[in-house]
């Protein structure tokens, strides 16, 4: 395993939400968009090749 080396960067920007519905529930998510990447030996701007370039998360989360 090659800890030690950089596999490359990038940043991520966009909206998210929280809503909780009932006593307990709650529902979450976020959309992120690459705004800023470097892969490694890479002149373009953005790394599409370690990193995705839309992120889409969602969670439905009960208190127990």
């Amino acid at each position: 395993m090659a800890l030690d080396t950089l596999a490359g960067r990038a940043l991520y920007v966009g909206p998210t939400f929280y809503l909780p519905f009932a006593k307990g529930m709650s529902l979450s998510g976020a959309w992120n968009l690459q705004a800023w990447g470097q892969g490694t030996g890479a002149a373009s701007t953005l790394d599409l090749t370690d990193f995705e370039i839309q992120l889409l998360k969602a969670r439905f989360a009960i208190d127990l």
